[in-house]
């Protein structure tokens, strides 16, 4: 089991890296249904630090398979 994070940002991409319990870096990927591979980004949409709150989760940013 590995948290995955966000840990930099590109104008309103970020980042997402799974973290090892040594702390060691994966990158996220995401298999799309034509077998392609893809790159986990986060997307931020506004300004704000919290997107929205799901069941009083905040959110930071959206998830998205990205064309590596």
């Amino acid at each position: 089991k590995f948290d995955v994070k966000g840990i930099s940002r590109s104008g309103n991409i970020v980042h997402v890296k799974a973290i090892t319990a040594t702390g060691e870096f994966y990158g996220v990927k995401a298999f799309a249904p034509d077998g392609k591979l893809n790159d986990v980004k986060g997307i931020k949409i506004f300004e704000r630090k919290t997107e929205l709150k799901i069941q009083g989760n905040p959110v930071y940013a959206h998830l998205k398979a990205i064309k590596q």
